[in-house]
């Protein structure tokens, strides 16, 4: 572990892709920490991209040290932000990322709203997206 009650330093070491019984794929990845599972396209990509290297997350996006009986990588866009490639360089100095994030907060707001007001749930969206940054500072 690296970084403290934070963050968890993981090697990724080989990846299964699988279908699950509704048809939709998802990916076990052997890691240093045991098995995961992957179930978005987006940190799968980055997973693989980083085959054989050590990368850091944040732990609160990470199963594997709750006694699940199933390990995840789960919320995988926030959970990758802080992943680093073993160069120091993290993705989270990268504005698409916080867009992307900030876009699936306002899609899980407006679902919520009766009557939406667009800027303000946006607004909101931001304000979230930028309030959990800090947080695992």
């Amino acid at each position: 572990m690296k970084g403290g009650a934070k963050t968890m330093e993981i090697e990724i070491k080989g990846v299964t892709q699988k279908e699950g019984a509704s048809g939709k794929t998802f990916w076990i990845f052997e890691t240093s920490e045991g098995k995961a599972s992957v179930f978005e396209s987006e940190i799968k990509d980055l997973l693989n991209s980083n085959m054989g290297k050590k990368m850091d997350f944040d732990k609160a996006f990470l199963s594997f040290d709750r006694g699940e009986k199933y390990n995840n990588i789960r919320h995988a866009k926030k959970g990758a932000k802080t992943a680093t490639n073993g160069s120091g360089s993290t993705n989270d100095d990268k504005p698409s990322f916080y867009v992307s994030y900030s876009k699936d907060v306002f899609i899980a707001l407006l679902g919520q709203a009766k009557e939406p007001n667009y800027d303000g749930l946006m607004d909101r969206a931001i304000a979230l997206v930028q309030k959990a940054r800090e947080a695992f500072k």
